[in-house]
């Protein structure tokens, strides 16, 4: 730009231009180019003038950060990541627990996690304890389905309440009560082990001898429950056995000893 420019910081005029370079440009060639060096020193000067505005806009955030960083991560903490007592007190009330149940809900968080590096399991009982898991009753609610029944019995109504789908229905129960007596046939359950809903269902994990190999076994068990309703299916003792020995296998090849 400096080029164009006279010793005044004003634009050459053709016959400056033609007698300081000793050149003859076409007169539309020159003109076009003062007109657009013009425009972009117009540019120029507003980007300047608003890179300027930005960095003050900047330096007063830098200044009162520091005094809004405690009240940032306080939102952070109670806001974002609020306890969800809504849905913990809700399956406390379908379990049929007292209130003052010592279950420990931090366990019960994590212990998809412990078990296993499978994302589906994990990202389900993510959605299973928050209880986000879109039954027929609620599907009915909303208009997706022609009425509420259970996928398996067909009578009684799918909800999560009483947890009907994963525990009381008797298609459910009598898929829970073979998957107890096989554990039991290959000794990873001793012969007088009753299964309650809370452990499994993975509220109150498994906490005697193989813990991690039971509860990874519960948690694909009420797992394969699911896709069995998605498919109109019914829960299968042996599509579960299928299923636990491949995600074992899967286990050893990508070093999970767990």
């Amino acid at each position: 730009m400096k080029h164009l420019l006279g010793p005044d910081n004003t634009f050459l005029s053709l016959n400056d231009f033609c007698c300081k370079y000793e050149i003859d440009p076409h007169p539309l060639s020159f003109y076009g180019l003062i007109l657009a060096t013009k425009s972009l020193q117009t540019v120029s000067c507003i980007f300047s003038r608003f890179i300027e505005h930005q960095l003050r806009i900047w330096a007063t955030y830098n200044k009162s950060f520091s005094s809004q960083k405690s009240n940032i991560e306080n939102w952070l903490v109670t806001g974002v990541f609020k306890t969800p007592e809504s849905s913990q007190k809700k399956w406390l009330e379908d379990c049929r627990l007292p209130v003052n149940d010592n279950i420990n809900w931090t366990a019960a968080y994590l212990l998809a996690k412990e078990c296993t590096k499978s994302t589906k399991l994990i990202e389900f009982q993510f959605k299973f304890l928050h209880r986000h898991v879109p039954t027929n009753k609620f599907s009915f609610r909303i208009g997706l389905q022609g009425n509420e029944n259970c996928s398996f019995c067909h009578t009684s109504s799918e909800s999560l309440i009483r947890i009907h789908l994963f525990w009381s229905c008797h298609q459910t129960s009598h898929f829970w009560n073979r998957v107890t007596e096989w554990l039991k046939n290959i000794n990873l359950l001793p012969r007088d082990y009753t299964l309650i809903k809370i452990t499994a269902l993975g509220l109150r994990p498994y906490i005697f001898q193989f813990t991690l190999l039971i509860n990874h076994g519960f948690l694909l068990a009420w797992y394969h429950i699911w896709p069995a309703k998605t498919k109109e299916d019914h829960p299968n003792l042996m599509h579960f056995i299928t299923t636990l020995k491949s995600q074992y296998e899967i286990g050893i090849k990508s070093g999970d000893t767990n």
